[in-house]
């Protein structure tokens, strides 16, 4: 079943208020609260209407990075009446997803649509198959020229690259902290977006993403708020055993919307799975990486580096997986950062 819900567009702007609100009030009372699953699917349309499917049967992954990437949702809906189907396939071109429990539920994803198709599962159930990205748009398929005026500092050009691009974007924060020095003379800015923000970003130590269609630029050095730091035990939704990768710190959770990226999560790092190092291998004089314990923070408060939502309204998977950064160890992210860029920066 699947019904139009009355809606001219779907309020990204008050529901990101309402889940910040919901971060700022939510952390002391999650408690043995973790029961009840929640969930919500609205895809809308180009006639400004929101379907909702809610009631169907749907699983989706969600992959969201702190190295501006795009975050990624695949999502899959079982059994739609055709009609339906069909609207979506032609005229689906924004989801959003929300989910969680009782003690802490908000948007999870909220993107626009770039695949449709229709699969077969079992030779018995269809399933239509959605593939989404919040920030391509900005990032990847847009264009800015515009001049800056003399005077104007990096932080004034992150404004100009989000407000005047051809698909502008807007900006939750941008760090008061970044280089004050000022352009001598006019400058001209003609390009991809992207490009100047990278290029902001190795010269200020800084780095930027989008979540919910809004662009965050901050330092390094930039202080999280203590009161945004998620206490993860086996009671407050830690599933499993922290585990030490090449990337990070592995912590999965009971799914957790109030987990984002460059948030804070702490943890009992006795709890965490050792493993013994990587050695070069004798050949070509390779370099030793950095001994893992380098990358446990004293207190065992992690920043969080990428997310991955996974779920299924039908089954058992209902989880968040991070891979979290030691917090007195901020070097080691820009570490990553610089090595990402050789993948997916080019």
């Amino acid at each position: 079943m699947s019904d139009f819900i009355d809606t001219t567009k779907i309020k990204r702007t008050d529901n990101k208020s309402a889940a910040q609100a919901a971060i700022d009030n939510a952390f002391s009372a999650i408690n043995n609260k973790l029961y009840s699953r929640q969930w919500r699917v609205l895809i809308q349309t180009k006639e400004d209407k929101a379907l909702d499917v809610t009631e169907l049967r749907y699983t989706f992954t969600i992959n969201k990075y702190a190295t501006g990437q795009p975050s990624v949702c695949h999502l899959m809906i079982y059994n739609l009446n055709a009609q339906t189907e069909g609207n979506i396939i032609k005229e689906g071109f924004y989801v959003q997803l929300e989910a969680g429990y009782a003690a802490q539920y908000g948007i999870i994803f909220s993107g626009q649509i770039i695949q449709v198709f229709r699969n077969r599962e079992e030779g018995i159930n269809y399933r239509l198959e959605i593939l989404a990205v919040d920030g391509s748009a900005f990032l990847d398929l847009n264009f800015v020229r515009t001049t800056l005026a003399a005077g104007s500092t990096p932080r004034d050009v992150v404004v100009s690259l989000a407000s005047v691009s051809k698909q502008p974007i807007e900006t939750e924060e941008v760090s008061e902290n970044m280089d004050q020095a000022k352009l001598p003379r006019p400058k001209v800015l003609f390009g991809r977006p992207k490009d100047y923000l990278n290029d902001i970003s190795k010269g200020n130590g800084s780095f930027y993403w989008i979540n919910d269609g809004k662009l965050t630029v901050r330092k390094f050095t930039d202080p999280i708020p203590e009161n945004h730091c998620i206490v993860l035990t086996p009671t407050t939704g830690l599933v499993g055993t922290p585990e030490y990768t090449d990337e990070g710190i592995r912590i999965v959770s009971l799914l957790n919307p109030l987990i984002v990226v460059n948030g804070m999560i702490k943890i009992d790092n006795s709890i965490i799975n050792r493993q013994a190092i990587n050695l070069p291998n004798g050949k070509g004089g390779g370099q030793q990486k950095q001994s893992q314990q380098s990358v446990f923070d004293q207190d065992g408060e992690y920043q969080v580096y990428s997310i991955h939502h996974a779920g299924d309204t039908h089954g058992e998977v209902w989880t968040t997986e991070v891979i979290g950064i030691g917090r007195n160890g901020r070097a080691g992210l820009p570490l990553m950062v610089d090595s990402a860029e050789q993948d997916i920066r080019g």
